[in-house]
């Protein structure tokens, strides 16, 4: 399998394992799930699929020499999402851990020819579902993983932050110690610092990202309420669920979703507010190489550590989000 990806260019997939897993139903539902969820109707050049994403972590991994079986558990780690990605979470009140996925991955891959496919490798199933046993894959935040830093470039990329060619100069500065993500240039890590703030504040959980997420999970509630949709039916495609919507004829789910729109009015009103939200807060403190040294780049630089504290207190508190509803 050859492909061109946004950020790692030409890439092939060789290992029979791998190509098998791509094949199947499960993964390829993933490619009728946007990254961007409810995000994407208001910013519909922003096109990246939890597929792209998957892929992306694989090459990556690949690229920093992780064991085969790390790979594989980057392949099918965003296997778990549901249609319209983190929108779930608002509809189960996760909205600040965002992570609805972890828990629907098991039984997705357990129940799934992916299962058989391990097995026939030698490959402990269960072994390859917990993170813990890998390194590179998954880290909290403020680390660098290999999730993390592919979609804060391919992000990035979509939405004009960086170019092809600093999104592939930040690739060649990944480093890693085998257990450790690290960046080879201080300037590498200050500048993917405040790339990551920038885009969580402008983006991932800007005002109208929190009012379209916030309108859509509402949608979806009353949905369920009314029994116009099921559980079942998250675990498919962006589109699939969007007909069931909109096919309806409920006037709450309709309006709602009508209002997702790129002329959604949304602004900041903490007196007289449609949603309160306190959504996922997304930084990083990478690690990076300096004088011999692996350090977090805030005991390197005063002034990045002083601006990724300043930005965490201000989202500590939240937004009041108000929505022009003519």
């Amino acid at each position: 399998m050859k492909l061109i990806d946004k950020v790692y260019g030409k890439q092939e997939i060789k290992d029979k394992l791998a190509l098998d897993i791509i094949k199947t139903k499960e993964m390829q539902r993933l490619k009728g799930v946007n990254q961007y969820g409810a995000l994407k109707f208001v910013t519909p050049w922003m096109v990246t699929t939890r597929f792209e994403h998957c892929l992306g972590v694989y090459f990556l991994l690949r690229k920093l020499g992780a064991s085969r079986e790390e790979q594989i558990a980057g392949l099918i780690h965003d296997i778990g999402h549901t249609a319209f990605s983190h929108v779930y979470d608002y509809v189960v009140g996760r909205h600040e851990e965002q992570d609805s996925n972890d828990e629907a991955q098991a039984g997705i891959v357990i129940n799934s020819e992916i299962n058989g496919f391990l097995l026939k490798e030698g490959i402990d199933t269960s072994f390859i579902l917990d993170n813990k046993n890998f390194f590179l894959l998954d880290k909290e935040l403020p680390d660098l993983c290999a999730d993390r830093v592919d979609y804060i470039l391919r992000d990035s990329l979509n939405y004009g932050l960086i170019s092809k060619e600093e999104t592939f100069s930040f690739v060649d500065s990944l480093r890693t110690d085998g257990k450790t993500i690290f960046l080879s240039k201080v300037r590498d890590a200050i500048r993917l610092t405040l790339i990551l703030m920038k885009m969580d504040e402008e983006y991932y959980r800007s005002p109208v990202q929190n009012a379209v997420y916030s309108l859509c999970a509402e949608a979806m509630k009353i949905a369920l309420n009314n029994n116009i949709i099921v559980y079942e039916d998250f675990f498919k495609t962006d589109d699939f669920l969007l007909n069931k919507l909109l096919s309806s004829k409920n006037k709450e789910v309709i309006m709602r979703m009508k209002l997702i729109n790129p002329r959604i009015k949304v602004q900041e009103d903490h007196h007289n507010y449609d949603f309160f939200i306190k959504a996922k807060c997304r930084y990083i403190d990478p690690f990076v190489s300096e004088g011999g040294k692996i350090t977090r780049v805030s005991e390197i630089d005063n002034e990045i550590k002083r601006i990724t504290t300043d930005f965490r207190k201000k989202q500590e508190k939240g937004r009041y989000i108000k929505i022009s509803w003519s």
